[in-house]
């Protein structure tokens, strides 16, 4: 599973990493004036987060191209160039930078999906061959060396885990981080840095919010404009409540990795036409109750809500009140936690199994 042999340009991959990783920090650190000390800790943390996480998307590359195969990934490379596609739409409904700014992350996220796509016609139907393993792992590399440097670049990381945190994110948690630096690409493009810009606030990295587990926006690309969001090890949250609260999916993210997103996306799938059903049969409306059952009945939801992270008591379950119809309830179709935390507990479960299964008879 772990066969160098199939990436025989391993040494120069890294070696590129940690020099790109030099080479951005360094100027970045110029560019911001630092001080000598900051500048050369900056830097050789950005060369070695690279380093690291090039190595983790190497070996994630050679785990899950032999784990799975080349059509699914093709599918995954789909729904990603599919999420660039709502990336526009969504930064420009909430997005706050002016228009040419726009433009360039339409071009970019246009860019991005076009990449996708075409992986993923080339891998629908190729062999598990040295060419295939390559490519596939150089692409995780590249994705686990940029996100490396930047948790350096913004001190994303406490640096006693930040070397392992890259790592993981590289390898276990490469289809999170790719979301997540969706996630950079649409907030750099759509939401203005400017410290004038409209609630909450500008596209900078949230108050106190360096040297955690992750990277949090205090304004940046999300699906509803009231609702904090994170994909992988990526968020955004306004206030320190909601930072921790996204904080419980990131570290979904890293235990779990391609499970938890997988998973997320097919109960929301599944269970949001259920609810849209139910919600049209038991007059909510469809919206209500695809809101309840595919988002606040998540199991992974459950979990996020149910945790006491930067607050004294779980923030309660409901769904949206701009989708609430007059003389209906927000808890409406909401499952109480006796049995909402079985079927977390089931559905994480039998992701689990399914997995080992898979580890066992995929060799």
């Amino acid at each position: 599973m772990f066969d160098f042999s199939l990436v025989p340009y391993w040494p120069w991959a890294l070696a590129v990493a940690g020099v790109v990783g030099f080479a951005v920090s360094l100027l970045v650190h110029l560019i911001q004036k630092a001080g000598s000390i900051d500048t050369v800790l900056g830097v050789i943390e950005a060369t070695v987060y690279a380093i690291l996480g090039a190595l983790g998307g190497l070996l994630g590359g050679l785990f899950f191209s032999d784990l799975l195969a080349p059509g699914f990934l093709a599918f995954i490379a789909f729904v990603l160039a599919a999420m660039c596609a709502a990336g526009i739409v969504v930064g420009f409904v909430h997005g706050t930078a002016n228009v040419g700014l726009k433009l360039v992350g339409v071009i970019a996220y246009v860019a991005i999906a076009v990449l996708f796509v075409i992986c993923g016609i080339l891998i629908w139907d190729a062999e598990r061959g040295p060419a295939y393993v390559g490519w596939f792992s150089a692409f995780l590399a590249i994705n686990g060396a940029a996100m490396g440097i930047l948790f350096a670049i913004y001190r994303s990381a406490h640096r006693a885990v930040g070397w392992l945190l890259v790592f993981v994110n590289g390898s276990w948690g490469a289809l999170g981080s790719l979301t997540g630096m969706l996630m950079h690409v649409g907030t750099w493009a759509f939401f203005s840095a400017d410290s004038a810009a409209p609630t909450p606030g500008a596209a900078k990295v949230l108050e106190n919010s360096d040297r955690k587990f992750f990277h949090c926006w205090q304004n940046g690309i999300r699906i509803l404009p009231n609702y904090f969001f994170s994909q992988g090890p990526v968020m955004t949250a306004w206030t320190s409540h909601g930072m921790w609260h996204e904080a419980v999916h990131v570290m979904q993210h890293y235990v779990f990795g391609p499970i938890m997103l997988i998973s997320y996306v097919c109960w929301a799938a599944i269970m949001g036409l259920i609810g849209a059903i139910v919600g049209l049969i038991k007059g909510n409306g469809i919206v209500h109750g695809a809101f309840a059952w595919a988002y606040v009945n998540n199991p992974w939801e459950v979990w996020e809500y149910n945790s006491a992270w930067g607050s004294s008591s779980p923030t309660p379950r409901k769904v949206s009140n701009d989708v609430v119809k007059p003389g209906k309830s927000a808890t409406d179709m909401i499952f109480d936690n006796k049995l909402a935390w079985p079927l977390t507990a089931l559905w994480i479960f039998l992701w689990l199994v399914g997995f080992l299964l898979l580890l066992v008879f995929s060799g």
